[in-house]
């Protein structure tokens, strides 16, 4: 869900699954409109890619009960100045 002030709010339970660079995730195509991210609890691990290349997102909040975070789940989001990592990971 992408609120009015341009906020990705990811809800659910288990992992966000691997991806690659030719097979994005489904907000991938609002890349130029989300400035923050906030996942939610239940949410265990962050797959590769899962938000590569958001180019305004500025902040993550990530949930207590996230225990992996896979390599390149960020990658190339150039503007992002605020992630919050919980000691779980």
């Amino acid at each position: 869900m992408i609120t009015e002030d341009n906020e990705m709010i990811i809800y659910g339970n288990g992992e966000i699954p691997d991806y690659n660079r030719y097979q994005l995730p489904e907000w991938h195509e609002y890349k130029d409109k989300i400035t923050s991210i906030r996942i939610t609890k239940g949410i265990t691990s962050i797959g590769t890619y899962a938000f590569y290349q958001l180019s305004k997102v500025e902040s993550i909040i990530l949930p207590n009960t996230l225990k992996t975070l896979q390599q390149y789940s960020f990658e190339n989001d150039e503007k992002l100045t605020q992630i919050i990592i919980p000691s779980s990971v």
